[in-house]
Order: C-alpha cells, then sequence, then structure tokens
C-alpha cells in the first residue's frame, strides 16, 4: 500500500539520525512507515531505526535520559493527567467555595486546562497583564496555591513542570544540544516548546506536505447524516474502480458521530470484503478515535459482574451477564437463562440484587427439576454454572478497605477464579482489550499516593470512571480508509479526500475561551479557543492543506441541523459546486441479499442458494388448528400486519416485558376492567344504581378498587410505597364516579352479562372470546360494550383491515339482536362511550352515533353493515389459514409496540433503502393503538 507521507524530503535527515518531530503520533507512526517503504524500495533488508518522534514522546525520552543521568532536576515523581485531575479535584472539594460547583470534576477540569495553558504560554496568575483584569479574591489563584502545596507534600510536579525543568537541564548543560531537527507538519509551537526546542537543537527546519495541483469540489447536503451516507457510498464506488486508491475521510465533529460512520462504512464497504478474490488482511477502514475502554464488551462485563456484589443491576445488566460469552456455562446453559430472564421480566422489578436473583434462580431450576423429574430438591451435585457463579459472589460482599494498589491485584484474582473472560479463545482486538485492562490494573496503584484506601464500592467506581476515560485504539493494519480528524489528517497524502461538515456554524467553530481566565486576557495572548479571528485563521490554513493533499478533494457541508438552516463556510464557498449526481457515488443498494448471497456462493463455489418465498407459510392443518389461541387479537394481529398474527400465534412470538416504575397501561386496564366487574354484579341494572344510597357506593367502590389493586401491590411492594397506592385509588374512585355518572344519564338498561365467555367459529377458524359487557335495552336488543382505557375509534371499523375488530367480532359471535356495538371509554381526558347503534332504536347512550348520520355512511343500514364486518372477518380468519405470512404493515404505527422487528425485519429493510437513497424519509411513529397479543 501507498504511504500516507511523502518522506521523499526527509530522507537525507533520517539516513543522517537527525530529530524528526511530528505534532502527534498518528504522523509518526506514518513516517515510520513511509520510511520502511522507502528502505525496502531501495533493496534494503535491514536499516538503523529513523529517530521520529511525536513532541509529546521526544520530550518523555529526554526526561528519562535526564533521570537516567541522575540529574537532581529529575528526583520527582511526574503525574500524568489522570492523577493530576484527581489532585485538582480534591483541592476544589476542600475549597471553601467548592460546594458551588454543580459539576466539580469539569471544574476541576477546566481549572487543570487554564493553568497548563498559563505555563506552554510561559505566564503566570503573577503577570502584570492579568493582575489587572482578575479581582482581589481570584478563585483560580487560590486553587492553584493549594495544588502546588499538595504536589510539593507529594514530591511530585505536572508534565509541564518537567517541560520546564528540561530546558533548565539544557541550560545547565546537563543535556547537549543537538545540531539539528526537522518539525515536520506542525501548525504551530506554544511559546514554552518553541524555548525547548531552541535550547535542544541548534538549527529547526519546518517542513510542510509539498502543495500539489487538486481537482476540488464543493457539494451541499441535506444534513450531516446524509453526509456521512455520501461519504460512504462514494469510497465504495471508488474502491471498486480503483483497487489501490488511498481514501481520507475528514470530519471536524468526528468525535460526536464516530459510532454513525462505523455504521454506514460497515454497512457499505462489507460486500466490497465479501466479494473481492484477494485475501486481504488489513481492515477495511480505520477511525483515528477510539473508543472508552469500558464500551469493550469484554471489559465491561467483567466490571458488571464485579459491580453486582456492591450493588443491585438494572434487568438490562443482568440480561448481559446472563448471555455473555465471556462468562462460564454460557453455552451449555442457555434455557435456563431464558427461563429467569422471563421470570424475572414477569415480576417487574427495575433492579434485582444478588440474592434476590439467586433466589429467583433457585425458583427457576427448581421448577425445571420438577418439570424433568430429575433430582431431587436439595441435591447440590446438579447445581447450575450461573448458581455456583452468583454464590461465589456472594461470598467476596464483605471486603476490607484496601489501597489502590491492593485493588488492583484483587479485581485481576478475583476475575480468574470466576471464570472470566469465558472459555473460548479471545479474538484479536478482544485480546487487545484484555491486555490494556490488565495494564490499567496494574497502574492502578498510581493513584495511592493521592487517594486513602477504599471500599469495594468506591474501588470499582474509580475504575469504572477511569476505564471510562481510557481511549482504546485497536492496533491494526494500515487501512485504504482513513476516517480522521483535522489535526489527525494534517500533512497526510490521498488519492482521494472529502471533508465533511464545513458550515458556516462548525467550520470555523465559535471561540470557546477558558472561563476561569479573563477572554481578553487569552486573546492578547493569543491562546487557544480564544478568539473568532484566531479559529478562522487556523481553519483557513488547514482548508488550504486540505484543498492540496488529494487528487480528488469533496468539500461538504450540510443545508440544516435540525430546524436549523446553515450556509457553507465562507473558507470553501469560492469552491465550485456541483450536485450529488456528478460524482462517482454507488447507486446500487449495499447490500442485497438474494442476488449478492447467490453471487457469493458461486464465487466460494459452494451449493446453489435455495430461495423460499417466506411471504406464505404453510396452510393451518386441522391439528395446529386445534391448539391455537389468542381470541379477538388474532385477529386483530392478522389485520395490523399478516407476519404478526403468523409470528405470535403460530410461532409463539411475544414481545418481551419491560420493568416500569407505577403500573403500566395493560395493569391499569385490567384494573378497571375488574372494578367495573364487581361493582355491577351489585347494582345489576340502571335503576339498582341510581337508587344506591351514596355512603354504600362509597364503600362498594372503594372495596372494588383495594380488591383489584392487591394483586399488582403484592408484586409491586419493594418499588411503590403507601402513598403511591393511595393516589392510585384516590385516582380511580374519581374516574369511576364520573363513568357512573355517565351511566346515570343515558335511557334505562339492564346487565344481561358481564364477562361473557363465547365462542366463535369462522371459516374453521375457532375462537374463544370474552365480552366485558352486554347491556339489555328497552325494546328487548342487546348493546355489546368493550371498555378501553385508551383513545379507540370507529371509523376504521368500515375499512378492510380494521385496527380493532374486537366489537363487530363479538356482534358476529352473539348471533342474537344486537341493535349498538360501543367502548365504554374510561380515560382522564374523557369518560363516555364511542360507537355505533341501529337507525331503527333510540340511541343507548350519548356517543353512540347512528350509521344513517355519518358523513359517509359505510352502508344502507345495519343489516348491511354487519353483512360487510362479516365478510372483513371472513377473509382476515381465512388468509390466516392460508398461511398469509407477508410483512403488510396497515401502517407505520403498526409495528409500535408489537416488537417484532428483529423477525420481521421492517425497519431494517427501509434502513437500507435509505442508505441506497440518503435523501429518503424513514417512516414515522405516531402513538397509535399497539399490536394485540
Amino acid at each position: 500500500m501507498t504511504p500516507l507521507f511523502p518522506i521523499q524530503d526527509l530522507v537525507p535527515a533520517l539516513t543522517a539520525q537527525q530529530c524528526v518531530l511530528t505534532p502527534n503520533r498518528r504522523l509518526s507512526r506514518h513516517l515510520h512507515h513511509s520510511y520502511a517503504e522507502h528502505q525496502r524500495s531501495q533493496g534494503l533488508r535491514s536499516w538503523h531505526s529513523p529517530r521520529i518522534h511525536s513532541l509529546e514522546g521526544w520530550i518523555q525520552q529526554q526526561w528519562q535520559q535526564l533521570q537516567d543521568q541522575g540529574s537532581p532536576l529529575a528526583r520527582v515523581l511526574v503525574l500524568d493527567a489522570r492523577q493530576e485531575l484527581h489532585l485538582w479535584q480534591q483541592v476544589l472539594e476542600q475549597d471553601d467555595q467548592g460546594q458551588q460547583w454543580l459539576q466539580p470534576t469539569g471544574a476541576a477540569r477546566q481549572a487543570q486546562q487554564a493553568i497548563k495553558t498559563l505555563q506552554l504560554w510561559c505566564q503566570t496568575l503573577d503577570s502584570e497583564l492579568l493582575q489587572g483584569l482578575i479581582p482581589d479574591d481570584f478563585p483560580l489563584q487560590r486553587w492553584h496555591q493549594q495544588f502546588r502545596q499538595r504536589l510539593d507534600d507529594l514530591g511530585a510536579i505536572t508534565f509541564i513542570d518537567a517541560v520546564e525543568r528540561l530546558i533548565q537541564a539544557y541550560q545547565s548543560a546537563e543535556l547537549r544540544a543537538e545540531p539539528a531537527t526537522w518539525l515536520v507538519q506542525f501548525q504551530e509551537l506554544t511559546p514554552l516548546h518553541q524555548q525547548l526546542l531552541q535550547q535542544a537543537f541548534e538549527q529547526q527546519h519546518h517542513h510542510q506536505q509539498p502543495v500539489d495541483e487538486a481537482h476540488c469540489q464543493r457539494i451541499a447536503c441535506d444534513d450531516h447524516q446524509t453526509e456521512i451516507a455520501l461519504a460512504a457510498q462514494w469510497t465504495r464506488q471508488i474502491l471498486q474502480t480503483q483497487p489501490g486508491a488511498l481514501i481520507g475521510i475528514v470530519d471536524p465533529q468526528l468525535a460526536n458521530f464516530r459510532d454513525q460512520y462505523e455504521r454506514q462504512l460497515r454497512h457499505v464497504l462489507e460486500p466490497v470484503r465479501l466479494f473481492s478474490n484477494e485475501e486481504q488482511q488489513a481492515p477495511l477502514f480505520n477511525i483515528s478515535i477510539g473508543t472508552p475502554l469500558s464500551d469493550a464488551a469484554i471489559i465491561d462485563n467483567g466490571l458488571l459482574l464485579l459491580e453486582f456484589i456492591s450493588r443491585p443491576l438494572e434487568l438490562d445488566e443482568i440480561c448481559t451477564l446472563l448471555y455473555s460469552p465471556f462468562m462460564p456455562g454460557t453455552d451449555t446453559e442457555i434455557e435456563l437463562r431464558v427461563a429467569l430472564e422471563l421470570q424475572l421480566r414477569r415480576l417487574g422489578h427495575a433492579q434485582y440484587s444478588l440474592p434476590s436473583l439467586l433466589q429467583q434462580l433457585s425458583l427457576v431450576e427448581q421448577r425445571q427439576a420438577e418439570a424433568a423429574d430429575s433430582e431431587p430438591e436439595g441435591s447440590d451435585s446438579g447445581s447450575s454454572e450461573l448458581t455456583k457463579l452468583l454464590q461465589q459472589l456472594g461470598r467476596l460482599t464483605r471486603q476490607p478497605y484496601r489501597s489502590l494498589n491492593d485493588w488492583g491485584r484483587w479485581t485481576i484474582q478475583q476475575l480468574r477464579q470466576l471464570g472470566w473472560p469465558g472459555s473460548r479463545r479471545p479474538s484479536s482486538i478482544e485480546y487487545q482489550q484484555i491486555s490494556q485492562w490488565y495494564e490499567l490494573l496494574a497502574g492502578f496503584g498510581r493513584f495511592d499516593p493521592l487517594l486513602e484506601p477504599m471500599s469495594l464500592r468506591q474501588g470499582l467506581r474509580l475504575l469504572r470512571s477511569e476505564t471510562q476515560q481510557l481511549s482504546f485504539q485497536p492496533q491494526v493494519g494500515d487501512s485504504a480508509v482513513q476516517v480522521l480528524g483535522p489535526l489527525e489528517a494534517a500533512g497526510l497524502r490521498f488519492t482521494h479526500l472529502w471533508i465533511c461538515g464545513l458550515s458556516d456554524e462548525r467550520w470555523p467553530e465559535s471561540p470557546s475561551p477558558n472561563p476561569l481566565l479573563p477572554s481578553a486576557y487569552q486573546q492578547a495572548l493569543g491562546m487557544p479557543h480564544a478568539s473568532a479571528e484566531r479559529e478562522l485563521e487556523f481553519c483557513r490554513q488547514l482548508t488550504q492543506l486540505f484543498a492540496h493533499s488529494a487528487n480528488q478533494v469533496v468539500l461538504s457541508h450540510p443545508e440544516k441541523e435540525g430546524d436549523q438552516l446553515l450556509r457553507p463556510s465562507g473558507l470553501i464557498r469560492d469552491y465550485p459546486i456541483v450536485s450529488i449526481d456528478q460524482l462517482p457515488i454507488s447507486q446500487s443498494r449495499p447490500f442485497e441479499p438474494q442476488q449478492q448471497l447467490a453471487d457469493l456462493a458461486s464465487l466460494q463455489q459452494t451449493a446453489r442458494l435455495e430461495q423460499i418465498d417466506t411471504q406464505w407459510a404453510p396452510a393451518v392443518d386441522t391439528q395446529e388448528a386445534e391448539g391455537l389461541g389468542g381470541g379477538s387479537a388474532l385477529l386483530a394481529n392478522q389485520s395490523l400486519c399478516p407476519f404478526s398474527a403468523f409470528a405470535i400465534h403460530r410461532l409463539g412470538a411475544q414481545p418481551l416485558d419491560q420493568p416500569q416504575l407505577g403500573l403500566n397501561a395493560a395493569q391499569r386496564g385490567n384494573i378497571v376492567h375488574e372494578v367495573m366487574e364487581q361493582l355491577w354484579r351489585h347494582f345489576k341494572d340502571q335503576q339498582a344504581l341510581a337508587q344506591c344510597p351514596p355512603e354504600q357506593l362509597e364503600t362498594w367502590l372503594h372495596d372494588a378498587i383495594q380488591q383489584a389493586l392487591r394483586l399488582p401491590r403484592l408484586q409491586a411492594r419493594r418499588w411503590m410505597g403507601d402513598h403511591y397506592w393511595r393516589l392510585e385509588q384516590l385516582r380511580l374512585e374519581g374516574l369511576i364516579k364520573r363513568w357512573l355518572s355517565a351511566e346515570l344519564e343515558r335511557p334505562a338498561f339492564s346487565i344481561e352479562a358481564l364477562e361473557k365467555p363465547l365462542q366463535a367459529e369462522i371459516r374453521g377458524l375457532r375462537l374463544k372470546l370474552r365480552i366485558d359487557r352486554i347491556d339489555r335495552l328497552t325494546d328487548g336488543s342487546l348493546l355489546l360494550i368493550d371498555y378501553k382505557t385508551g383513545r379507540p375509534g370507529v371509523t376504521d371499523w368500515f375499512n378492510d383491515r380494521p385496527r380493532q375488530p374486537q366489537l363487530p367480532l363479538y356482534q358476529y359471535a352473539t348471533r342474537h339482536s344486537v341493535s349498538a356495538l360501543a367502548f365504554g371509554q374510561i380515560h382522564p381526558k374523557k369518560v363516555g362511550f364511542v360507537g355505533l347503534h341501529d337507525a331503527q332504536t333510540d340511541s343507548p347512550a350519548e356517543g353512540i352515533g347512528i350509521l344513517a348520520k355519518l358523513r359517509n355512511p359505510p352502508a344502507a343500514d345495519w343489516q348491511q353493515l354487519t353483512e360487510q364486518w362479516r365478510n372483513t372477518l371472513e377473509q382476515l380468519a381465512s388468509d390466516f389459514l392460508a398461511g398469509n405470512a407477508q410483512v403488510d404493515p396497515l401502517d407505520s404505527n403498526a409495528y409500535r409496540y408489537s416488537k417484532l422487528e428483529p423477525l420481521n425485519r421492517y425497519y431494517e429493510q427501509a434502513e437500507q433503502q435509505a442508505s441506497a437513497a440518503p435523501n429518503a424519509q424513514m417512516p414515522t411513529l405516531k402513538p397509535q393503538q399497539e399490536c394485540a397479543s
């Protein structure tokens, strides 16, 4: 692969063993690679290692040399950035005014950066320019004095202090100056670094990337997400047509959009790797910004396991551990762990402690043993790996206070004894993550001089914080595609380069001076991010550099960010603008399984792939039909989406219960149903309700609600106190009283049936139904009522695919003189009836409309409407029995609550279509009726 940095102009200096310095480690690695390629091209098989260092790496090397010489200047402890930040945090937390800070860690970081900047600009808090701009009681000055006192007590200095001591060492000839150095691609040097280099080298040669002619174009994109998608497809097209290309994608906001870049590039470029005949060892792409080590699953799982000793875990965290490949027994106990998860979800608790999880696991194991008629209760020989793991954790709960060095060793030892990281062999990336984790633990003791011995909980909290701050960047081979930030890309040479996000809001960024130093002071000294002029000049230099860093350069900018309209940066407006169609962007979908999997099979000379039409499942036979359940929900799901009915009622797919604080919608609905049933068993008819004494009504209502809340209260007693249930009691009393008032305003009626069980057979499909309530009206006809605590409607009854077909189905099954259907809406915003009735009878209640008075009546009369309903229901039943399993949602709301997307892959396909057409809109979801289950 062609090097990303031309080395020819630096070869003489490197051959002469002169020192070459770069602003960052990434560029120094590229220089090393370029020099190695050059030496190999000269026929050499071995050579002296060149003296190429990042500036920070060279400073550390010089400090090490000073220590090796035994210099008094170096007989101190140099704190790293994290140690220094902890020391600043201690200063602020113990300061008299420290409690005023909402985020002490953020304030400590700002203080640390302010003092560092002052030192890099060779300034102090006592400088005359600063003294005229700050008050007498300047907090930073007080904090700095306390910080310095703590450093003296520790016998320590900061890294910037070490730079100042290196300057003293060169001035006193403890370190000898060299003849020359080469400074490669430095945009600027701080005054302190300039002083150091002037003392360390007699001559300084500044080397910049040679400027070449380039074809530079500008395009406008809808938003930043579109920019990322287009850049990925542009990359794919170039790799397919120019295999030797070196492609760079630069984004000033890379830190905020790293995950989106990774998802898009993997999605778009993976097929390119699949269908390549060449054996490729290098990764498809490389993103310069790493991810927190704590984001690595293998590390996060190990931390979670230890944290379970000292705190309850959320349900999602417990599920992570149950199915983690880095825990013992996962592969062999999957059925047990699935059963345990379902048990925890049924309980509905948001968190579980270690003892409570062990208790639930014991119950699950006992049920499974009874079902399998296995070993008798109390036998230990059958204990699962999960039980042994949790019991072993339980024995670790009582831990003494330890030093951080001891906690580091304890963590390594306990994780190994607990079976982490599992029995399978780690991948290359996982091995690197484990190695970095062990390095962190081995160096955990470096905080001992700063922090007191800690409890287990405190030590794990610090360990979690450190893993979140430690960036993991996998060590992989060179990639043809590099995704970089602006500073990391400066000086590199590509064949193709795309720079994203160049709007007037982001390029240049708005000034962001340090809030702990006066802005005028920072602007006067030209400190970083202090003024708009400085930011503009900095971005101007980078723009000119990027415009000549590749043969083909694309400069893009978003036209909007949310609702805010954006303009292109003034630094790119002079470049010619082109349309997206004029760029080499692949218009094909990134991955078309049916065609591309067949191509892959042909390429690898495997068996021919068989394509199966999954839109139709095998028809329901007689034996299967007898075991079907679901009631009215079956037809409701068939109407919402045929695949939903197939998955739920034939495959047994069910959405997982989610923990929720308080009662969920289903529980609230069940409680209202139970209260209404109990009350109407007392009254029997409207007259009994009207004649009931208020005191008796209050008693019956109170008791009915108490009884309905009893079971939910027992199940959730740990999470909701008495006050919550008193509020729920009062809420329900008020809601039901409003409903009973509406009942009294109706014409006379009597209760024909409550929770009436029915059976219906439609085209051979047998359904078990239960009608909430049947009223007998004065004319002898029936009103069917279905209670709803949501917001029901009747207009969809007239469609071929009704969203809520329950009441038409009940009417079909009743086969009596039904003159009206109605939802009984019991909702805080509306209490009353919503339904339809036959024009030949009086309205049984306000809100139950007359069919003939609808704006567009779906039928001429009630009989014709019921016939339409019969046809609709029979068609839905026939489709289900025939095996119709098409992913054909009624509308964009059909899957909002069904949770079947991993099965039907509807949104996955929609996302693929959006990737192929980046300006396309994804379906919009709005709150609606859930998929019945």
